[in-house]
């Protein structure tokens, strides 16, 4: 599982403006909303991974920086792993994968129902990518920020991770 999530993490989409809180996508099927940059043209893909894993992509293009949103479903042999392992398995993944240097990791809930987290920040090539990875009892989120220098540390940034909420 571990490859595959680095894989869902680094998949590439590039987009140039914040997020707009006024006008959110929402995935039925991936039970989420959130706020993409308005100039971007979202697009939705899956990709089958292997052992009956698919791994569910909404990004938006654009010219330099990256804004996606990625959800999986597992299996329900999941249920019995420890959200830690889980979430230590896809950060390890997501930086040999990616060849990157991780700059930043840290412990996150998210939401009301406190769904464990993590919140990593690698830097490759001059371009910095922060994750929010968030485990649910069934679901595995990815939402991503990517960018050159510092972009993903910024003020458009924070608007995107803090305009994603999970729904029913």
């Amino acid at each position: 599982m571990r490859g595959v999530l680095a894989v869902v993490v680094f998949a590439g989409a590039t987009l140039t403006a914040g997020a707009d809180d006024e006008k959110k996508y929402t995935s039925k099927d991936g039970k989420f909303a959130v706020a993409f940059p308005t100039d971007g043209k979202v697009k939705t893909t899956k990709q089958e991974v292997g052992g009956g894993l698919t791994i569910n992509m909404v990004v938006a293009e654009g010219k330099d920086r990256a804004y996606s949103v990625m959800f999986m479903s597992l299996p329900e042999a999941a249920k019995d792993v420890p959200a830690k392992n889980i979430l230590d398995g896809a950060e390890k993944g997501a930086i040999d994968k990616s060849g990157g240097k991780l700059i930043k990791s840290k412990e996150i809930e998210f939401g009301k129902a406190k769904h464990p987290g993590r919140d990593i920040l690698v830097e490759k090539d001059g371009n910095k990518v922060r994750t929010w990875i968030i485990y649910t009892d069934t679901r595995i989120y990815v939402v991503l920020v990517g960018g050159p220098k510092d972009y993903a540390s910024g003020k458009e940034a924070q608007a995107f991770f803090d305009s994603f909420e999970i729904t029913k």
